[in-house]
């Protein structure tokens, strides 16, 4: 009896020594192993035994596009919100990757989607309805990234007051026109802008000031820093009507994609590609020809010694700084046809818009591709490169006449 006893006061001993080392080992994966970044090997020792453990290496957070954390590089955005629908965009994660979206409203209920692209525009939601969605992408259907901060967002109403989305008037290199329908009443108008690259993201930014935009059209400048794969979108409501804040109008739907302009390819080879020497203004100093991009352009072929030409340039140049003043795309560019530089550089002084330079071989190539027979000559080109006028000499020089080149 004496022996059974002393038998199960050391198994009593050694079951609380062992709860005590499977307590210390349950405190250490809880509390000490998060804190460690990489694997270290570490010795364990129990009661009777010895082993070494292997502690399990930290995964650091997936990046998007070498930034920062995914969960701040996703850029979801609420591209345009309806009374029942929503569209949304968000950065590429990597080529062939697909993105799942989750909507969830109040009430609980979840709306779920998988594509491919990095906009979506889901429908059948509830009108004056706070939402909030979030998202995360996967490149082979099984592992994917963490989900993206949820973004929120609220349907309007269904008596919510819009104005159409605006349109483009014109296009340059590096800049943008935009235009929208006039509200009776409306005095200032608040516009709103999200550029975009190949891979997609931007935020709604407000352009035009602090105050609004008067009027019913915006020349937007210093764009599409991407290069022609760079992109705005543009959406507009008027801010004060007769006075008061236009609190009930929600904000137009988005302009279609603006993308910058390019420059056509007649229009580059006439004036010597991008290789050539490129234009001058009347100081010498150097403008690239990717400046026309967007433009109309007037190849305006002239000359120091010729009197008709004397009387057409005041005229023209009255009408060059009437257009640029309205921010109408339009320049002019002097194709010389006097005899030496000397003369080019006088008469060119007393004009405002660009040249060819005299020594420039793209000078006589273009007037023998004109077939310049007479001056003073005026060609115009549309924004496509598209012959407009062959001479516009004798045409009015009026805003409804270069609005009529502009659509060439």
């Amino acid at each position: 009896a004496w022996c059974m006893r002393r038998r199960s006061e050391r198994f009593l001993v050694e079951r609380e020594a062992a709860s005590a080392e499977v307590l210390r080992i349950l405190v250490f994966s809880l509390y000490i192993v998060p804190f460690l970044a990489s694997a270290v090997p570490l010795s364990l020792t129990g009661a009777g035994h010895n082993t070494n453990y292997q502690l399990p290496r930290i995964s650091r957070p997936q990046t998007l596009r070498g930034g920062g954390e995914m969960e701040r590089e996703f850029g979801l955005v609420v591209h345009d919100v309806e009374s029942s629908a929503v569209t949304l965009a968000w950065n590429a994660y990597k080529d062939g990757a697909k993105y799942e979206i989750e909507i969830e409203g109040k009430d609980g209920n979840t709306l779920k989607n998988t594509i491919s692209s990095t906009m979506m525009r889901k429908k059948n939601l509830t009108p004056a309805s706070v939402y909030t969605v979030k998202v995360r992408a996967t490149t082979d259907e099984q592992t994917w990234t963490p989900f993206c901060p949820t973004v929120e967002f609220t349907t309007l109403s269904e008596v919510a007051k819009r104005m159409a989305a605006p349109t483009v008037m014109s296009r340059e290199e590096t800049a943008c026109v935009m235009q929208w329908e006039k509200v009776e009443g409306a005095e200032i108008y608040e516009v709103e802008m999200r550029e975009d690259g190949e891979k997609g993201g931007g935020t709604w930014e407000t352009v035009g000031g602090g105050n609004g935009v008067k009027g019913e059209a915006m020349r937007k400048k210093n764009l599409f820093a991407g290069g022609a794969a760079s992109g705005c979108y543009f959406r507009v409501r008027p801010k004060t009507v007769n006075g008061g804040e236009a609190t009930e109008w929600a904000l137009s739907p988005p302009s279609l994609r603006v993308t910058p302009a390019s420059l056509p390819p007649f229009l580059s080879s006439l004036l010597g590609g991008p290789a050539g020497t490129g234009l001058i203004k009347p100081d010498g100093s150097p403008v690239p020809i990717a400046s026309l991009a967007g433009k109309a352009v007037g190849l305006y072929c002239s000359a120091s010694w010729c009197p008709p030409c004397k009387q057409y340039t005041p005229m023209l140049a009255t009408f060059y700084s009437q257009m640029k003043g309205l921010g109408k795309p339009f320049e002019v560019i002097f194709l010389s046809c006097d005899k030496d530089e000397a003369s080019f550089k006088g008469y060119h002084s007393k004009m405002p818009w660009l040249a060819v330079p005299f020594g420039s071989p793209a000078r006589e190539s273009a007037l023998a591709t004109l077939k310049v027979q007479g001056i003073p000559m005026l060609t115009i080109l549309g924004p496509s490169g598209a012959i407009a006028e062959q001479n516009a000499v004798q045409t009015p020089l009026n805003p409804a006449t270069l609005d009529r080149w502009l659509r060439s």
